[in-house]
């Protein structure tokens, strides 16, 4: 053993510097992980500088030992802390990297508890050397210190390994910070990387050669560390910029949403409220509390009957509801979507509203002056037919004041009278459609055959006799659920304009047929076919559309075929169109049928049933 020499100090001083810095870094990291939302990589740090405190003061032990016991357990413990501060590394690199160089991590992880367990193992041989003397050695600025005459052994190897793994491991987190455009972030780590990697490697083969000087690494590795403080800083400031960037997006979206005219709701899978725009929160009660359930805090009720909806029924689909402010009764269109994950898993709905009452008023006018203008017109029609009952009673009781003596002649001419009478009845029945509201409908079964054999006599009426009408009834599975007024009303939509088609005379055709909806389903299908001027194939997909109409102002609003639409909608059926210029066109009504017994293709005679 090496006689002792007062060391001059610099080196001990080095140590408590370096020790001090150490520590003001975990007090710098207590504070800074309070404030941070994400305080992984400062976790990392703190551990990372607390285990290198500790071996900072094993070094200043055994830099200053004056006998083989005291270094020997200063330097094995250095072993053991240095251990910890290599995995405290890897884990500071995996949060940098926001935890996705996940199985390099998991690797360098696996290798490290490995070389711990040997250290454990070989305690006697603390960082794989084997310590056979000490001695006191002059140092660089006139001191001195303790050093070991020591000699690698076998497992020494595991160390240059380690430097190697370390290497790569740090260039693979370099290139996935460069992937995230983090250019100053990963410039601020190149130095620190290459500066640890070259440090240990001159340690390591010092020690393989032998070679007894101050081990670099004791000073050079905290330095790096604090050098590490700037990268620290630069993701500090980088979450803080992101952090500002996330609360001007979300005020700028906040703004554009409340800019909406619309109503937008947004809500988690339990359909409780998470964010709405400033439309949405006028439907609110006052006392709402936060985050309230969206089917308790805004009602929702069906136009027709008054009766409660749910908005879980509007998810993925479309309605006109009705939503009371105050007491103001007011109907949205409401369209529901489910939101995804970019993995397609759902984890909320968002709701689109926008108030149509107005709009529904408007129309509601406009289909009441179509009704009106289509009475007028089949008022000229009726009227005459009934100036023909009127003159055929009118010849009856003429007869009748003169043949009042003869009884077979007077009951036959009653029984005349009798029959004009019920024919005039049986006309204005026909007209009640016209006198109905829309909303008052009531659906029933009924037959399809019997709703055109009903509706013929109008139709011919509405045409005129220029149109010749033909009807065929070949539907055997008829039985639907329906609307006879409702239904009327479409087909004489239809045979209108069926009619305005063919200004100089043709043929319009009413069939019935069995059909099939989707999923094998029965159905009754309803063609009316003319052989007027057909629709261009650009207009044939606009033709449903509200206000769209292909007759001049004056004689068309664009409510007509919506109107059938909605109706044919309402009875859960379908309407396809074919149309050929010049030659005509067709509308196949597709109505669900009921599944009962197949009816005859002659309409029964239901009119006393709706009379």
């Amino acid at each position: 053993m090496a006689t002792h020499v007062s060391p001059g100090g610099f080196l001990a001083l080095c140590h408590a510097a370096i020790c001090g810095i150490l520590f003001a870094s975990l007090i710098f990291t207590f504070f800074a992980a309070k404030v941070e939302t994400r305080p992984g990589p400062l976790s990392a740090y703190g551990l990372l500088s607390a285990f290198l405190l500790g071996s900072t003061v094993c070094s200043l032990i055994y830099s200053d030992a004056l006998n083989v016991e005291t270094y020997f357990l200063a330097f094995s413990a250095h072993s053991l802390i240095v251990r910890g501060a290599f995995i405290a590394w890897i884990y500071y690199l995996l949060a940098l990297t926001n935890f996705r160089i996940r199985r390099p991590a998991y690797f360098m992880f696996a290798f490290e508890f490995v070389r711990t367990i040997l250290t454990v193992m070989y305690l006697e041989t603390p960082h794989f050397l084997e310590i056979h003397d000490i001695e006191r050695i002059a140092g660089p600025f006139g001191d001195t210190f303790t050093r070991a005459q020591s000699s690698p052994t076998a497992l020494h190897n595991v160390v240059l390994l380690s430097s190697i793994l370390h290497g790569i491991y740090m260039i693979i987190a370099i290139r996935d910070l460069r992937r995230q455009s983090d250019r100053r972030l990963s410039t601020s780590l190149e130095f620190a990387f290459v500066a640890v990697i070259t440090l240990i490697a001159i340690d390591n083969i010092k020690d393989a050669f032998g070679i007894e000087a101050v081990y670099v690494s004791e000073f050079g590795l905290p330095i790096v560390v604090l050098a590490l403080s700037s990268s620290l800083m630069d993701w500090i400031g980088a979450g803080q910029r992101a952090r500002v960037s996330l609360v001007e997006r979300e005020a700028h979206f906040d703004r554009v949403l409340d800019s909406i005219s619309e109503g937008v709701i947004s809500t988690d899978l339990s359909l409780r409220i998470k964010r709405m725009n400033a439309v949405a929160e006028e439907l609110l009660p006052p006392s709402s509390p936060p985050d309230p359930l969206l089917e308790e805090s805004i009602k929702l009720y069906n136009p027709i009957d008054g009766r409660p909806a749910t908005w879980s029924s509007l998810i993925d689909g479309e309605d006109a509801l009705v939503i009371y402010k105050g007491k103001n009764r007011c109907i949205f269109s409401i369209a529901g979507r489910t939101v995804r994950s970019p993995s397609n898993e759902p984890f909320g709905f968002v709701f689109v509203f926008r108030d149509i009452t107005e709009r529904k008023r408007e129309e509601d006018m406009i289909r009441r002056d179509e009704k009106l203008r289509a009475l007028g017109e089949l008022s000229r029609g009726v009227s005459h037919d009934f100036n023909n009952y009127l003159a055929a009673i009118r010849a009856s009781t003429d007869l009748l004041e003169r043949k009042a003596d003869d009884g077979a002649i007077r009951r036959r001419l009653i029984q005349h009278i009798k029959e004009a009478v019920e024919q005039a009845s049986s006309l204005t029945r026909r007209l009640l459609p016209f006198g109905r509201e829309e909303d008052a409908r009531s659906y029933e079964e009924l037959s399809g055959n019997y709703l055109i054999h009903e509706t013929a006599p109008l139709i011919q009426t509405l045409v005129g006799n220029q149109i010749t009408l033909e009807i065929v009834l070949g539907a055997t599975h008829d039985r639907i659920l329906g609307d006879l007024h409702e239904l009327q009303s479409a087909l004489m939509n239809l045979a209108k304009n069926a009619a305005d088609a063919m200004p100089n005379g043709g043929t319009l055709s009413l069939t019935t047929m069995d059909a099939r909806l989707e999923g094998e389903r029965p159905a009754l299908l309803i063609e009316v076919r003319d052989t007027g001027s057909g629709i261009e194939a650009a207009r044939i997909e606009r033709i449903f559309e509200p206000y769209f109409t292909t007759k001049p102002p004056t004689e068309g609003s664009g409510f007509g075929l919506p109107s059938v639409h909605r109706v044919i909608s309402r009875h859960g059926g379908q309407i396809e169109v074919q149309s050929q210029l010049g030659e005509g066109t067709s509308f196949r009504l597709i109505l669900p049928a009921l599944a009962t017994k197949p009816s005859s293709t002659k309409p029964k005679q239901e009119s006393e049933e709706n009379s």
